[in-house]
């Protein structure tokens, strides 16, 4: 998939005489955030094929992440969120209401 847009880039890099290290592997990197990990793919397409391409990883990796293999390994989430009141007032206000209703 990646080695001939590679190649391209190289050599269009190369004739500006710009710096390049180009890979002919796609290349994945994992960052963790508050509620999950984030992947991101980094990988060469021909002009005008990145959408085709991506749709392509996208379909893949889900129906991979669904497959039985996973089956209560992994847990898509959303970010959670927790609220404490701190309020003296609606403290006391909710013990007044619960030891009335006693």
């Amino acid at each position: 998939m990646m080695k001939e847009p590679a190649v391209e880039y190289s050599r269009l890099l190369s004739q500006y005489q710009l710096q390049h290290n180009v890979s002919t592997e796609p290349q994945a990197f994992l960052s963790l955030t508050d509620s999950w990990t984030n992947i991101t793919v980094r990988y060469l397409v021909a002009v005008r094929e990145r959408r085709k391409w991506s749709t392509t990883l996208i379909r893949d990796i889900s129906r991979d992440l669904a497959s039985p293999k996973h089956a209560g390994r992994i847990a898509g989430s959303y970010p959670r969120s927790r609220i404490e009141l701190i309020d003296k007032r609606f403290d006391d206000e909710i013990e007044s209401s619960q030891s009335a209703k006693s």
